[in-house]
């Protein structure tokens, strides 16, 4: 049963006087203290609504198959915020549709902005949907699904280290890091992580990715081939004049 079911009358009226205006009543909600709680747990909260059952913290949400694909493309500066239009085909891997062309059609990658259009427009084929989004879960579409599953994988991990896409998307930003800021490597990282999250790093996690930053400078001039290589990934070239060292790193 609903924990506040004089707030469900009142919404009820409201909604009715207002002439049954759906995005009054949208605004109204969206507007409220209780949808704008935050996620965090409170000790005081934990104690008074364990169950969080009178929505003394908001939801943990988690950015599904599409929305992680468009987050690192807007980080990184590459997304291509183009409405409606065909359907795109951005990267994917080598000999996707084989096993299931029946007709002869393969897929082929697009070229040019359309790379870098938001995963709505992405071409889905029901037999074959896109492996970037089947790792995250993204359900296939033959059938109706009112709820999509969520995992932890390693593959999903992998995917974020190793996709051309994401690949790609971490130079962009690690160019805008550098480009954004000059000097002092502590600023850039959190505007990086500020980008890319959202949200403050903490102190712990400046210091951890300070330490990473400083071991991959270490081992990308010991090995400057292997940083070449690394911006060298993805279709947009990387018009700049910084080092490439601290640029992989």
């Amino acid at each position: 049963l609903p924990s506040h079911p004089e707030l469900l009358d009142w919404l009820a009226v409201e909604l009715v006087e207002s002439k049954w205006n759906i995005k009054a009543l949208l605004k109204l909600i969206l507007k409220s203290q209780t949808f704008q709680r935050s996620s965090k747990v409170f000790p005081s909260h934990l104690e008074l609504d364990p169950e969080n059952i009178y929505l003394s913290r908001g939801p943990r949400y988690r950015l599904n198959a599409f929305s992680i694909r468009d987050k690192a493309l807007q980080a990184s500066g590459l997304i291509n915020t183009k409405l409606g239009g065909a359907p795109v085909k951005p990267y994917q891997p080598a000999g996707l549709w084989h096993a299931v062309a029946v007709t002869g059609r393969r897929y082929r990658e697009d070229q040019g902005d359309k790379l870098y259009r938001k995963s709505l427009y992405t071409f889905s084929k029901r037999t074959v949907i896109p492996p970037s989004q089947s790792i995250f879960d993204a359900v296939s579409r033959e059938v109706c699904s009112v709820s999509q599953q969520r995992t932890n994988t390693a593959l999903q991990a992998l995917n974020l280290m190793n996709d051309l896409t994401y690949v790609e998307a971490s130079n962009h930003l690690g160019l805008r890091m550098m480009t954004h800021l000059q000097g002092d490597v502590e600023k850039k990282l959190v505007f990086g992580y500020m980008t890319a999250i959202g949200a403050m790093p903490s102190s712990a996690v400046i210091s951890a990715l300070k330490d990473h930053y400083r071991e991959m400078l270490d081992e990308f001039k010991r090995a400057p081939s292997h940083a070449k290589e690394l911006l060298s990934t993805g279709a947009r070239k990387l018009n700049n004049h910084a080092n490439p060292i601290e640029l992989a790193a």
